[in-house]
């Protein structure tokens, strides 16, 4: 730190006292010059380090966006192809002649039931930005769109596994990722895997509050799945927790306001209850 100097009023009317203050600054800075000198490279180097990060990142992300817009681009288009081709076309020559317009199947482009095939292009920028970067939004958005690729073709297996490199070893981060991690676990519900999805499931319940609007329903899938598994103590819990949730929002630890949508899970919840105690009681009879 630089020695502070002042000067007062007496010394101000003193030449020599103004004189020897400054030499004394003057010597203090030379014999501490050199770790000033550290100090203030260092701090340029830091600063001017971190500049060239931040510029470096900002170009790798717009990079990756623009790949992201450019596979989807492609993928929409094939899309619509596809769409349009199943559609009936009108036969003009005909009519002409008949006044009534003749339906006629498009035969340039054909959906095929392999999605690899008729989205080849689009899959592979899909799946090339999923690997390169997991992390990043252009890598969540690609893994949501080719995982539902696969899913409007009923794939469920290779819908669940394109989400695979983006929350492998991972933890969902913010909204993308939260979604990303609750497509997964449905469709490993949907798959019959049960203990993997309510594994994904807990993970997603470990997020912020400000998302618990997407993990609402969530808890009811994963009470369907503990039934499934034959664990209806499990299952009788996480219905409870629902609804008291709902019902009693005043205990809650984190006070979050319920949503429509909450209550509407809830009362599923009740009505599973119900049939879960209903089923208890005839095992017991």
């Amino acid at each position: 730190m630089s020695k502070k100097i002042e000067f007062s009023k007496k010394d101000l009317k003193n030449p020599d006292a103004v004189l020897a203050n400054l030499k004394q600054g003057f010597e203090w800075s030379a014999a501490h010059s050199k770790a000033v000198l550290t100090f203030l490279v260092l701090f340029i180097f830091l600063g001017g380090a971190w500049g060239i990060y931040s510029m470096v990142r900002q170009q790798t992300d717009e990079k990756l966006q623009e790949k992201f817009y450019l596979a989807e681009k492609s993928y929409l288009e094939l899309r619509k192809k596809l769409e349009d081709a199943q559609k009936p076309k009108v036969d003009e020559t005909k009519k002409a002649k008949d006044k009534a317009p003749a339906k006629v199947p498009d035969v340039a482009v054909k959906p095929s039931a392999n999605p690899d095939a008729d989205y080849a292009d689009p899959i592979k920028q899909f799946r090339d930005l999923t690997e390169a970067s997991p992390s990043s939004k252009a890598g969540l958005l690609a893994a949501l769109y080719l995982s539902d690729i696969y899913r409007q073709s009923n794939k469920l297996e290779q819908a669940a596994q394109a989400l695979e490199p983006v929350t492998k070893d991972s933890k969902p981060s913010g909204l993308l990722g939260a979604l990303v991690f609750k497509t997964k676990g449905n469709l490993q519900a949907d798959l019959n895997k049960c203990p993997e999805a309510i594994e994904t499931w807990q993970k997603l319940n470990q997020t912020s509050e400000s998302l618990a609007f997407l993990t609402s329903d969530v808890k009811l899938k994963m009470a369907l799945c503990h039934e499934k598994m034959n664990q209806p103590d499990q299952a009788e819990a996480i219905y409870k927790e629902i609804i008291d949730r709902v019902k009693n929002p005043s205990q809650q630890v984190n006070k979050t306001q319920t949503t429509a949508n909450d209550q509407t899970v809830s009362r599923e919840a009740e009505k599973f209850l119900r049939l879960l105690k209903i089923k208890k009681e005839q095992r017991g009879s």
